[in-house]
């Protein structure tokens, strides 16, 4: 199943919904929390280690993020790679 999180923390509720190997891509004010400089950084990271964690490309651009600035783990998404991502997976859900 694919997720969209524009938010973080996530809360437990909407945890609930997910399984091992779901793919959660985070958006808008959760890029925020991906950033290497995060002091939360490793609490993040493992909290999704079960999940693949993504990212669009518009988004982290349109928030003056570079690349460099997330931390390793994460696979960044450009439109093209997302809509493959929205194909593959037959349910979608956006917790927004």
């Amino acid at each position: 199943m694919l997720h969209t999180f524009d938010h973080l923390p996530i809360e437990c509720t909407e945890l609930a919904h997910t399984q091992n190997g779901d793919t959660i891509v985070l958006t808008a004010n959760a890029i925020d929390a991906i950033k290497a400089s995060n002091p939360d950084q490793n609490l993040t990271r493992n909290l999704f280690k079960q999940f693949n964690l993504c990212v669009l490309y518009r988004d982290i651009e349109a928030k003056g993020v570079e690349i460099s600035e997330i931390f390793s783990g994460i696979t960044v998404l450009n439109d093209d790679e997302f809509s493959i991502c929205q194909e593959d997976n037959n349910c979608i859900r956006s917790w927004n």
